[in-house]
């Protein structure tokens, strides 16, 4: 996943503009209904779906997350403030080190009421030295302009009605997929973006279709570079929910598809005992559940030989073998962020909703130590929303011990101020120490312990 930054705009309790740098690990910390949530949706309504909806018609309702229609996302200030008439979401890269293939780019898309619906209104998208922009004349009716460094601005106004008249003997639909551009994302893109193509070649004859695409050759470079970002910045986001599948005695038929909650999860488990999964999940679902005293060791018992055969998970603490479902509720729990978090493919962007729920605090802190551990060696990006001191207090000290650079953790702290909220970065030093953090952070812990210490 290559997006290094989110910003949000008048989205719920985030009134103005707020710009989210995202690290390795990013950690959300604060009260409840501070805003927390709301981020990790914003993000998923970029790049949380398989097909390319943004900006066009994305979901903002992408499970886990439920933002609802218009009004539940644009910021309510109450009184004269009221409700604001549109939002905006978007996101950022630099690129940084990375291949040649990856461009760096900003992207914004803000929305208005269309009858409770959020709908486009207008688009930026910014790919050195290559700058687009996009607005809605009318409900069907567009203007799209283009500028590059060291040349003019040129612009084009549309309809969707003329605009697909005009090209729709110039798209082949069934192009092959290369790697420079997935016919797929080209069969996915939205109609207003063939303008792109046809903005991009003045140079085309009078009467000439110059959005005629009948080979990848034919594309514009730049609209090419364009078509990549979004499939650049769309891939490898994942999204756990705040509360796991609940545990089954057996499990009945063979399902693998991912789900939020992680239904899935007792699947992989099945599969990796039968030896087809890369051994270091198994030695790595060991380690944690030594260093969390979890579990000292996951097996499976099946009722049956073939293939998709009815199955327990059974677990060993201290003592006999048992099943999944007679364990302490935090086991079940805590195997889909774990499980996940070491199957899914080096580079993904994991975001997850308080991932130490029901969990003891040495297995919070154990699971802070394996965050860090897969962030740095299998370049994933960790985005936690979560309540747990003793998680983020570990990382910290990861930090301190030279396992992760300081450089790669941040935390965001949120906290309303009237009815929106303001958002804090906080860092962190070599040590381990939090640098610049407000006096509010952490202070109802500061509280508790001086009247603990002050009591009688």
């Amino acid at each position: 996943m290559a997006i290094k930054e989110l910003l949000v705009e008048n989205v719920r309790c985030f009134h103005g503009c707020h710009t989210i740098e995202i690290r390795p690990l990013t950690l959300l910390v604060g009260e409840n209904s501070t805003g927390k949530t709301s981020l990790l949706a914003a993000l998923a309504s970029f790049a949380g779906s398989g097909e390319l909806k943004f900006p066009y018609t994305p979901n903002f309702n992408i499970p886990p997350f439920q933002m609802g229609r218009f009004e539940d996302i644009a910021t309510y200030r109450g009184g004269a403030g009221g409700r604001e008439e549109g939002f905006g979401i978007g996101v950022a890269d630099d690129a940084g080190d990375r291949s040649p293939d990856a461009y760096p780019y900003s992207l914004l898309g803000r929305y208005m009421n269309d009858n409770g619906r959020p709908t486009l209104r207008e688009f930026a998208m910014r790919i050195p030295p290559l700058f687009i922009y996009m607005r809605r004349l009318k409900s069907d009716k567009w203007e799209v302009s283009r500028k590059k460094s060291g040349a003019a601005t040129s612009k084009l106004a549309f309809s969707l009605r003329d605009l697909s008249e005009q090209i729709a003997s110039g798209i082949q639909w069934d192009v092959r997929d290369t790697v420079e551009t997935p016919g797929s994302v080209l069969r996915q893109l939205p109609l207003s973006f063939w303008a792109l193509q046809i903005l991009l070649r003045p140079e085309a004859k009078e009467g000439e279709n110059r959005g005629g695409v009948r080979t990848f050759e034919d594309l514009d470079p730049d609209f090419v570079r364009i078509i990549n970002t979004f499939g650049q910045g769309r891939r490898g986001l994942y999204n756990l929910a705040p509360i796991r599948a609940v545990p089954q005695r057996t499990y009945e038929s063979y399902k693998e598809e991912s789900s939020p909650e992680g239904h899935h999860v007792p699947f992989v488990i099945e599969r990796q005992s039968r030896g087809k999964v890369d051994s270091s999940l198994v030695r790595a679902l060991e380690e944690f559940g030594h260093a969390s005293d979890l579990f000292s060791d996951i097996s499976v018992r099946r009722f049956g030989r073939p293939k998709g055969s009815r199955f327990a998970i059974n677990i060993k603490v201290n003592g006999p073998v048992r099943n999944l479902a007679d364990v302490g509720y935090g086991v079940a729990q805590v195997l889909p962020p774990v499980v996940d978090s070491l199957r899914l493919p080096k580079g993904t962007t994991i975001t997850m909703q308080q991932p130490e729920v029901h969990l003891h605090p040495r297995a919070q802190a154990a699971l802070g130590s394996l965050f860090a551990q897969i962030a740095v060696a299998d370049k994933k990006n960790f985005i936690i929303e979560t309540h747990s001191d003793y998680l983020v207090d570990r990382i910290r000290q990861e930090v301190a011990r030279g396992a992760i650079r300081h450089t790669d953790v941040v935390i965001w702290f949120s906290e309303l101020v009237g009815t929106t909220a303001e958002l804090h970065k906080i860092s962190v030093n070599k040590s381990g120490d939090i640098q610049r953090a407000p006096k509010s952070y952490r202070s109802f812990f500061a509280d508790e312990t001086l009247a603990l210490l002050s009591r009688g």
